[in-house]
């Protein structure tokens, strides 16, 4: 069957193509300049800090997002290839869409922004714009290759606007070789992804507690930004990376933060911030002290808990009636129940948390020792219910994981 609304997507994506791959040009092209882009070869050697081994972790590119995309781009070469092979047609324009849309216009674009700002009468910094703009030419010659024999006649388009970039001749893109792995298989890195999936997460959780806390009016507001890291592997990436995180905490709405600050080892993130909790050695922080009304965000926080607690009593009901297991259909009591009794614990024990740490402005070991009491409380629970669950079905039992219990947004002291 024709999904309509997949070919509108499709249609919305040559849009999205043909105006991001015009952007880019821009940024290859300098501005005020009539020469023509000459691409250079892909610079080597770039620190990202230590593994988790103590092992200096190094990406054979300029910087961090440059590594990232061509590591990217060497993936979607070869799981090309290999679709193509195996004759999965869908599934290689799939994959092709995904490198385009989400790896290289939403992300690289973005992300490259402070060096394309770079004052280019600098010789170090217009050697690190070139550096950049030679991996950007690079993914466009790549990519247009990659999506002509889906998007023939778009690709022909911007593939000859391509070469009179670099001052070549017009030449049809239907006799360039079509991409194969090979020589670009030395350009995956996986240290450059797993710090690039690091940027991701610090840099989303920017966007959503901006997104929570600043809103309406408040958008334009550029917060200062305290990320406390207890990795020291970890730290070093987002330290050198303040710069891509920035530009990737933006929105369209919202302009970059007004500073990204890690906080040094031993001290704490300053009070009257808004916390979210990535994972066990890091935190984010961002500081709104006289721009929200912590009263009014109190009684919001009061009043999302109790409406998390009124559902989560509603489900423990409905599980503990009699006739539960014998009216509900077994394929739904397996699946639901892990996922609908314990997701609301964690993000109750985060609110009942959170009020406290406006009011009276604990400490912070107050208010992690207070989280831990709650993260506690709410295993117990979670346990509880998930052997009461088991215990009326007929099928194996779901497990059920109780980490990240004090894991998302809280309130910072």
């Amino acid at each position: 069957n024709l999904d309509v609304q997949r070919v509108a997507g499709y249609s919305n994506f040559c849009n999205k193509l043909w105006n991001a791959t015009r952007f880019a040009f821009m940024y290859i092209q300098d501005k005020g300049s009539s020469q023509a882009f000459r691409p250079g070869a892909l610079p080597v050697s770039l620190s990202l800090g230590t593994s988790g081994y103590g092992e200096p972790v190094r990406a054979d590119l300029p910087s961090l997002p440059d590594a990232w995309i061509l590591s990217r781009l060497s993936e979607v070469v070869d799981e090309v290839d290999r679709l193509m092979k195996d004759y999965q047609i869908a599934l290689a324009s799939e994959a092709i869409y995904t490198f385009w849309y989400k790896e290289l216009c939403d992300v690289y674009l973005e992300a490259i922004k402070p060096v394309m700002q770079l004052d280019g009468s600098s010789v170090s910094n217009a050697a690190v714009k070139h550096a950049t703009q030679t991996v950007l030419h690079c993914c466009l010659h790549y990519g247009l290759r990659l999506l002509h024999p889906f998007m023939p006649f778009v690709t022909e388009e911007l593939y000859h606007r391509l070469c009179l970039l670099t001052g070549e001749p017009r030449k049809t893109i239907m006799n360039a070789t079509y991409p194969v792995p090979g020589g670009i298989a030395a350009l995956r890195s996986p240290p450059a992804e797993e710090a690039m999936d690091t940027i991701f997460k610090v840099s989303g959780s920017i966007r959503s507690l901006r997104a929570t806390y600043l809103k309406g009016a408040l958008e334009k507001h550029a917060p200062q930004i305290y990320i406390v890291c207890r990795n020291a592997a970890t730290a070093a990436i987002i330290s050198s990376q303040t710069e891509t995180v920035g530009a990737l905490a933006r929105s369209s709405k919202s302009p970059p933060p007004a500073g990204i600050h890690l906080v040094p080892a031993g001290c704490a993130a300053p009070r009257g911030c808004a916390t979210e909790v990535l994972d066990k050695d890091t935190e984010v922080h961002i500081f709104l002290k006289g721009v929200v009304d912590f009263s009014k965000e109190v009684a919001r926080l009061q009043k999302e808990a109790a409406g998390v607690a009124s559902r989560l009593e509603k489900l423990q009901k409905k599980m503990q009636a009699a006739d539960y297991a014998t009216k509900c259909p077994a394929a739904t009591q397996v699946r639901p129940v892990a996922p609908r009794i314990a997701c609301p614990w964690p993000r109750l024990a985060r609110l009942a948390c959170s009020p406290p740490s406006w009011q009276a402005g604990w400490p912070a070991g107050r208010l992690a020792a207070a989280a831990a009491v709650t993260a506690a409380a709410a295993a117990t629970a979670v346990t509880a219910a998930a052997a009461a669950a088991a215990a009326r079905i007929t099928s194996p039992p779901v497990k059920i994981s109780t980490f990240g219990i004090t894991d998302g947004s809280r309130l910072g002291a």
